[in-house]
């Protein structure tokens, strides 16, 4: 499983995020993969200020908010 999350520098919810992400990464082996929308055009552009968003595998799972229930959902399938 490869979780991605796309954030900025200063962004209080994209922190939040990956907390959450890093959390699970203690009970789940998972990739993660931490994008700075600030680095790249087609992201910024994507995304601007509406993140953190959250792929799993390649699909859109969470923006701006991850909830650990939710989370944990996807290691359970």
């Amino acid at each position: 499983m490869i979780i991605e999350l796309y954030s900025r520098p200063g962004c209080h919810l994209c922190e939040e995020a990956r907390k959450v992400i890093l959390n699970a990464a203690k009970r789940h082996p998972f990739d993660f993969v931490e994008h700075n929308v600030e680095q790249n055009q087609e992201w910024e552009r994507e995304f601007g200020w509406d993140i953190p968003v959250v792929f799993i595998d390649g699909r859109k799972a969470f923006k701006h908010k991850v909830e650990p229930a939710s989370l944990e959902r996807y290691f359970v399938r």
